[in-house]
């Protein structure tokens, strides 16, 4: 159920973003998507930091405590950010934590596999 969880976020924000965001951001949708892309880069650090120190379960519950958190901040953002200014930062940090959570998971997701699953050589 923790790699449906994360395909589907993942998977589900690179479909919705490039035609969500030219409604909310006209005039630089294109340079968001990219800058959102390289948020990916902290969450694989993050990642590797939680793998190396934290339990499997700790970091699972990060990185999904995290990503509900980041989602629902995206959702209040978009639905106020015409009516008040700082609403469109809580968009910004809903956009980029959505960005950088999901790789978060697939560094434990993957990690937690090869532990389940391990193969003889």
């Amino acid at each position: 159920s923790w790699g449906l969880t994360l395909n589907l976020a993942y998977f589900g924000c690179l479909f919705a973003f490039p035609q969500v965001l030219p409604t909310l951001i006209p005039e630089g949708a294109a340079s968001e998507l990219l800058v959102g892309a390289l948020w990916e880069l902290p969450g694989l650090a993050m990642g590797m930091v939680l793998g190396l120190t934290a339990t499997r379960k700790t970091a699972l519950k990060f990185y999904l405590t995290g990503l509900t958190s980041f989602i629902l901040l995206f959702i209040i953002g978009v639905n106020n950010h015409r009516q008040h200014h700082y609403m469109m930062v809580v968009l910004y940090i809903g956009y980029y934590g959505i960005k950088c959570c999901p790789s978060i998971g697939f560094v434990i997701v993957y990690q937690m596999s090869a532990e389940l699953y391990p193969t003889e050589a």
